[in-house]
């Protein structure tokens, strides 16, 4: 006779008897669940399922039941409260699958698992929700939310609205929901998407307008269908990483900076302080081995330049960074390197060899503009709008895209045509382009709203209008759009 989850759980919240360990090991292998997913699904660490399994004590019956009897979920369809949090994890887990999300996490620990720190670093919080699964279901205190840790609440509500997304939805447009998480949990891929597209609903949401996701729904390639008591508005929200319309991912980017740390950290290539400038010649897509080649260069007598097959190779001293490290002067070491013009925040990799300090940067095989590559960011969000109603295109910069959308921002605040307004009209003005683009309504942009806060906001005789998302600041610009005004959707 199958044993299920709640006569399981039935029976671990009465005193323990020598049936009680081989009852829960022959449910885990009933469901075929590895110790971890059974975990998960009882809502305790692994340690303490292993410890039952062995035949410890149990903690009946509070641990276990403490998330079955959770109070009914607020009215409020845009609260999380504390106590409900378990059962909105259980229910993601029912949603997802406990086996998926483990396999995910694992591969993310795989990829990560064998980087330096520095390394894993410049995958910025692309994983922090992986990560935070890992404490909800196996640390200290699983399925419990501590509502003063940050990342924590923000997984927990992400987790909240992919569960309201569900509920929205009817069985095909689940299941689309359902594969577009697994999807974005791929390593190579990127949850923080999905999270902007909730983030932008709840804003709606919040507005009282009624929110469909009409992809999921299949009603359309664009993200959102926003009915407000005038007009409907189909919006389609956009991600920026630094990786956005870049040639240089970050893949490559840590692959390389870990083979630059390990080659100069066995034997340093030259014996004095300076910057390793790599610059391809060609797209990364057809470049072959760059790992070898750059093992090949660095192990090469190096004295100023190497010409490899994919990328030319040149080193430049820098003897003031040698004086800084000398002088134990590490905060003016940090300054001189982050504001050398050479190196910039291209410096992907800095490491102390053999008493030197050295830097690696690598160049694209031309450049590439943030401005250039939010204009085709644009354009593409345009397009996968119908074009039968008027649209809105939210840019979302998360990493370190935002540092260089804050500089735009700025730039747009002098009122000359310039920064954001620049980059609209250079994806929707008619002159800019012969595909028409005028259905849509505006384009918005945000990034993390304690930044955002931080700077002045715009004039308000300048295009650029101030507004307030559930994330924090945004900025809307604008367009010449062929339908009546819209809503007040800021």
């Amino acid at each position: 006779m199958r044993l299920d989850l709640a006569a399981l759980r039935r029976l671990l919240a009465e005193p323990p008897t020598g049936d009680t360990a081989n009852a829960l090991k022959a449910w885990r292998e009933q469901e075929r669940l590895s110790q971890t997913e059974a975990a998960i699904r009882l809502g305790v660490s692994v340690r303490t399922l292993q410890g039952w399994e062995m035949g410890r004590p149990m903690p009946y019956p509070s641990l276990l039941q403490r998330g079955v009897n959770i109070a009914a979920r607020a009215a409020n369809p845009y609260s999380l409260v504390q106590s409900e949090f378990p059962r909105e994890f259980a229910q993601f887990l029912d949603f997802i699958g406990p086996s998926d999300l483990d396999a995910a996490v694992r591969r993310v620990d795989r990829k990560l698992g064998g980087l330096s720190p520095e390394a894993r670093l410049l995958f910025g919080d692309r994983y922090f929700f992986h990560e935070q699964c890992v404490r909800f279901a196996g640390g200290s205190t699983p399925f419990q939310l501590d509502v003063s840790d940050p990342v924590a609440v923000r997984v927990a509500s992400l987790i909240a609205g992919i569960n309201r997304v569900r509920q929205s939805l009817g069985s095909q447009g689940a299941f689309r929901l359902r594969k577009m998480v697994i999807d974005n949990l791929r390593p190579n891929r990127d949850i923080r998407q999905i999270e902007h597209e909730i983030r932008c609903s709840t804003h709606f949401g919040r507005k009282g307008f009624k929110v469909t996701f009409a992809d999921l729904a299949g009603l359309g390639k664009f993200d959102l269908l926003i009915e407000t008591p005038s007009e409907v508005i189909e919006v389609e929200c956009k991600t920026v990483t630094g990786e956005t319309g870049s040639q240089i991912k970050a893949e490559l980017i840590v692959s390389l900076t870990e083979s630059f740390r390990k080659t100069v950290w066995e034997r340093p290539p030259v014996d004095q302080s300076g910057l390793f400038t790599l610059t391809l010649k060609r797209p990364t897509a057809d470049c072959k081995n760059l790992t070898h080649q750059l093992e090949k260069a660095l192990q090469s007598k190096i004295t100023r330049s190497f010409d490899a097959q994919d990328f030319s190779f040149e080193f430049v001293p820098r003897p003031q960074w040698q004086e800084l490290l000398d002088s134990e002067r590490s905060i003016d070491l940090t300054r001189q390197i982050s504001l050398d013009a050479d190196s910039g925040r291209s410096a992907l990799c800095v490491m102390i060899a053999a008493g030197k300090i050295v830097a690696l940067k690598v160049r694209p095989h031309k450049p590439a503009v943030l401005s250039q590559r939010l204009v085709e960011t644009i354009k593409i969000g345009a397009d996968q709008c119908t074009g039968e109603k008027p649209g809105v295109v939210w840019l979302h910069f998360v990493g370190l895209a935002e540092a260089e959308f804050l500089a735009l921002a700025e730039f747009s605040k002098e009122g000359k045509g310039a920064g954001l307004n620049a980059i609209v009209a250079g994806a929707l003005h008619p002159k800019a382009s012969p595909t028409v683009r005028s259905h849509v309504n505006s384009v918005w942009f945000s990034a993390d709203g304690r930044q955002i806060n931080r700077h002045l906001a715009f004039a308000s005789d300048l295009l650029m209008v101030p507004a307030v998302s559930s994330d924090g600041a945004c900025y809307m610009v604008p367009n010449l759009c062929r339908f009546p005004p819209t809503a007040n959707l800021a």
